[in-house]
């Protein structure tokens, strides 16, 4: 992948980890709020976190990919 595929890439794994964990803690307030809530909201909330983690592990893996790329084309150009 290119220096430029890998940074959208990265960006676009950060946005979804912020929206997940924005989610996760909307529904955690909702059921909060909610006493009464489902089981189901509780499954959701750890979807919703599972998801996150997993996506952050991407972004990190992704992120040092970047920086290793853009470190050999650093020292390619020297």
């Amino acid at each position: 992948m290119t220096v430029e595929q890998l940074s959208i890439v990265k960006n676009t794994l950060l946005f979804l980890v912020v929206i997940m964990l924005a989610a996760f803690i909307g529904i955690s307030i909702f059921n909060y709020i909610n006493s009464q809530g489902r089981q189901l909201f509780g499954l959701v909330n750890i979807l919703f976190l599972i998801f996150s983690f997993i996506s952050f592990g991407i972004y990190l893996y992704m992120r040092g990919k970047l920086k290793e790329k853009l470190y050999l084309k650093e020292q390619h150009l020297q």
